[in-house]
């Protein structure tokens, strides 16, 4: 395929004398035109150079910012694993603190009513006594004058209302 180009257009306006036969082509042929041909050519493939060479470094360019934009992504999703990994081991730890701080209240909640006593249908005022004093004397009253003192960390009075 014959690419039309300037250097062809002025050997098809030359005049005809100045066109001679090539014995091998089946067209006209001139030295001239030979040399123009060529000539037109390289620089049609130097122009071509050229063109691909600028399109070569932007691709290169822009394939350079692709892989920063993926260097950075790596760097942020590393940074996001390792970030994760940590979330990850506190929220077991937090756990196992949990449970263990389960544990422990219900321990303490069975300790704290396991040593108390309800006694109902006592008077609300004792007589000359304080709440306390007042156990301490109901205690040793029903267990007997051979049995050691009861201790009395605390004392207090509930309404009926909770009893029932």
């Amino acid at each position: 395929m014959l690419v039309k180009t300037p250097s062809l257009d002025r050997f098809l306006e030359m005049p005809p004398e100045a066109q001679t036969e090539h014995p091998e082509t089946e067209g006209p042929v001139t030295h001239f035109f030979c040399g123009t041909l060529f000539t037109s050519l390289k620089d049609d493939l130097h122009m071509v150079k050229r063109e691909l060479s600028q399109d070569l470094k932007v691709v290169q360019k822009n394939l350079a910012e692709i892989g920063d934009r993926v260097a950075t992504l790596e760097d942020n999703a590393s940074g996001r694993d390792e970030e994760l990994e940590n979330l990850q081991q506190e929220v077991i730890r937090l756990k196992e603190q949990q449970m263990d701080l389960k544990v422990y209240t219900e321990d303490l909640e069975n300790r704290l009513w396991c040593n108390n006593i309800c006694i109902r249908d006592t008077p609300m005022e004792p007589e000359g006594e304080d709440i306390n004093s007042y156990v301490k004397a109901l205690f040793a009253q029903i267990l007997g004058p051979s049995a050691p003192e009861v201790q009395v960390h605390r004392a207090h009075r509930r309404s009926l209302q909770h009893w029932r």
